[in-house]
């Protein structure tokens, strides 16, 4: 963002709203509308506004049956998830995925999703809510208790058990996620408590890795590994969809996919609460970091 000359980013991307004017050259839509999309960050104009001025090639028309709020909080998780899942990893029906704590609000799309397309899913829930969470979808999934603070080397071995000492085909690596370390009360980075080095160990010949992380650097015997594997790793930033103007008609693609399949109950958002933005202040200061699912801003 600094390349073009930006000092400041405006923050939140997703929304949800009804159309309130156009311009002269739109020919896909009217005021009135009711539509969902997500804001390029090359534009720095917020979601989080009164008034949000997009591309008519940005949005979509949001289902009837789901609400503004529901599909405000899964636009950008069920991009990311679909982007992760078809387009890197390549999914494949009998796949084996694995999804570190997938009680989060993109997790728990990763997980509903992966399903869907026929792959075997492994998660794990880190806490009584996130367990109950989970096992309310009411998937074939298999949900690894780590609420009484299962070590890392503990779940590889708990993973490779679950795949016959195969190994997983997939793991989505979700990076901002934090989560407590053993029996510590304290909240430690990603890297700590699923590092790529144990991805490279619990993942299967010709696996796939999918990151978030910015800044990864791997260790040369994780590289070593991955060789040996024939492994691929692959990073995910689901802003390279809007930034790219020759993959706007694959974006729209994807958001009309995303949609029909909120519209059916494929997917399932995962809201924690709503927040209204006069309250935003008081709400980040009482924020805690063991949310099971988003929040959502409600503008009016």
């Amino acid at each position: 963002m600094k390349n073009i000359g930006l000092t400041e980013l405006a923050m939140g991307q997703d929304f949800s709203g009804v159309v309130h004017q156009v311009g002269s050259a739109v020919t896909l839509w009217s005021p009135g509308e009711h539509v969902m999309g997500i804001v390029p960050i090359d534009g720095n104009r917020p979601a989080c506004a009164e008034f949000v001025v997009v591309s008519q090639y940005d949005i979509v028309t949001k289902p009837a049956a789901v609400s503004h709020a529901h599909a405000a909080s899964c636009l950008e998780d069920a991009l990311r998830a679909y982007t992760a899942l078809v387009y890197q990893a390549r999914l494949r029906p009998a796949d084996t995925v694995f999804v570190p704590c997938g009680a989060t609000g993109f997790g728990s799309v990763l997980v509903q999703l992966a399903s869907h397309f026929g792959g075997k899913v492994i998660t794990s829930a880190h806490s009584d809510d996130e367990k109950s969470y989970l096992e309310s979808l009411k998937l074939d999934i298999v949900v690894l208790d780590c609420s009484g603070g299962t070590e890392p080397a503990k779940l590889k071995q708990i993973v490779m058990d679950e795949t016959l000492q195969q190994g997983v085909d997939i793991i989505v690596d979700q990076a901002n996620v934090k989560q407590p370390v053993g029996d510590s009360p304290d909240w430690e980075a990603p890297s700590s408590f699923w590092p790529m080095r144990l991805s490279s160990q619990v993942l299967a010949v010709g696996g796939r890795i999918v990151t978030q992380q910015a800044s990864l650097q791997l260790e040369p015997a994780v590289s070593q590994r991955l060789l040996m594997k024939c492994g691929s790793l692959c990073f995910l930033l689901t802003q390279a969809w809007l930034l790219s103007s020759d993959r706007l008609g694959r974006y729209q693609h994807i958001l009309l996919d995303v949609a029909e399949k909120l519209r059916d109950n494929v997917i399932r958002p995962n809201i924690h609460h709503t927040v209204p933005f006069s309250e935003v202040a008081s709400a980040l200061e009482q924020l805690q970091p063991a949310l099971v699912g988003n929040i959502v801003v409600v503008m009016r």
